[in-house]
């Protein structure tokens, strides 16, 4: 790891005095001490993989068959506690279910209850490649309390508790219990985050970083330049003199990604020092003191569509490109990911429209091969899975008359022959 650190440390300083030859032997000294010096500053606690996500922690999200779901920590419809959790199936493909693995005693006895309303839905349990216990959930307005008993193999030391959405909307789920099957009494619970009121960390990022991450370091005579400047401010613990320079560029922080490029590159090093919880606040942290600038909304959208909260990470990546908006190499990038995540996520069609149109009328920001024409290409997916076809066709044939689309051609000239017409 300290190799690594130091061929990254010695990256930064090269590139950084490379991109500053005209500035003078003591700046980029100062420059290379400072970037050092910056480069040994990470978390000092080893905190859970947990984030603030909108997926309780210790459990899971399960999708197969092509099911779209949108996952959330609710507090206004709550059975017991501050929290709930909610699945909305947003198609009728495949299944989704919030999953959580136990271990269990084996040859047990167990009982299982949760209390569910909404939409209809089921619980089931499997151990052994089996499937040990279901119960069906029937729709419902109120809350209804769902109990089975089931028995563990004795082959067997560990399940699988699924709670599964059945029906189109939303099912809300609470007060998840499973524990031995004992004549009535209450036994300790073998499930963690029974009730789903855990979810990561929310809270100040700076007070964090303070208390965690970095008490101050006098640093004199800063260089010049954005980067640096913020740099030496945030180990001097002058957090609101980033602030300030955020404002004064305004809208125009976009087009400077160096106002936050600084904490965003220590992203995995963070990680592997204090967690994905570390990774989540230095982004939080970089979201406080530049919230007009895109690339932290994004960096944080990468991270949750990384646990499959693709909701969260498509609303950021919402944000980044309205932060971005007139920038087309920024804002259709941007767009395109949301796009994508709300058409093979979330399953949230007519906002996946808007954003692969918005995605389409920028231009510059594919950057690779793959990249050219996907909007449109999706767009057309889109398009024909809200029952649209001559919009759809319209997309698909500006994927062929694409000379740079070579990666999407074929797949469009597919959909046209499908859809019945000529290129």
């Amino acid at each position: 790891m300290s190799a690594v650190r130091n061929a990254v440390m010695g990256l930064l300083v090269l590139l950084l005095l490379l991109g500053n030859s005209g500035a003078s032997f003591t700046q980029n000294l100062l420059r290379r001490d400072l970037i050092q010096t910056w480069m040994h500053v990470k978390p000092s606690k080893t905190r859970s993989n947990v984030l603030n996500d909108d997926i309780p922690d210790s459990w899971s999200v399960q999708t197969w068959g092509g099911a779209t779901a949108i996952y959330r920590i609710v507090t206004d419809q709550v059975f017991a506690g501050q929290r709930a959790v909610s699945i909305q199936r947003t198609n009728i493909a495949g299944g989704v279910a919030l999953a959580q693995d136990v271990t269990v005693p084996a040859t047990s006895r167990l009982l299982l209850s949760v209390y569910s309303k909404g939409v209809g839905g089921a619980i089931q349990v499997l151990g052994g490649g089996d499937t040990l216990g279901w119960i069906d959930i029937h729709a419902a307005d109120t809350w209804f309390n769902y109990r089975l008993t089931f028995q563990v193999p004795s082959n067997t030391n560990t399940v699988r508790l699924l709670l599964r959405a059945g029906d189109l909307g939303v099912i809300y789920f609470d007060e998840a219990y499973l524990g031995v099957a004992s004549d009535g009494r209450a036994e300790t619970s073998l499930l963690a985050n029974p009730g789903f009121e855990e979810d990561g960390v929310s809270g100040d990022p700076l007070i964090w970083w303070s208390s965690e991450v970095a008490a101050p370091v006098k640093q004199n005579d800063l260089p010049r330049g954005i980067a640096y400047m913020n740099i030496g401010d945030m180990l001097n613990g002058n957090s609101l003199a980033i602030q300030q320079r955020a404002r004064e560029l305004g809208d125009n922080c976009s087009e400077s990604p160096a106002m936050t490029g600084w904490l965003l590159a220590r992203g995995e090093d963070f990680e592997q020092a204090g967690g994905v919880f570390a990774r989540e606040q230095l982004y939080q942290l970089a979201i406080k003191l530049a919230p007009n600038c895109p690339q932290p909304y994004a960096a944080l959208a990468d991270l949750y569509a990384r646990a499959q909260s693709c909701w969260r990470a498509a609303e950021l990546y919402k944000q980044a490109a309205q932060l971005s908006e007139g920038i087309p190499q920024i804002t259709g990038y941007y767009s395109f990911q949301e796009g994508l995540l709300r058409h093979r996520c979330t399953g949230e069609l007519e906002q996946a429209a808007i954003a692969f149109q918005k995605a389409e009328q920028s231009s510059g920001w594919e950057g690779a091969v793959w990249y050219y024409g996907a909007a449109s290409f999706f767009l057309g997916q889109v398009w024909e899975a809200l029952g649209h076809p001559r919009e759809a066709v319209e997309a698909y044939r500006r994927v062929v008359a694409c000379e740079k689309c070579v990666e999407h051609r074929t797949a469009a000239s597919d959909r046209l022959a499908i859809l019945g017409v000529t290129h």
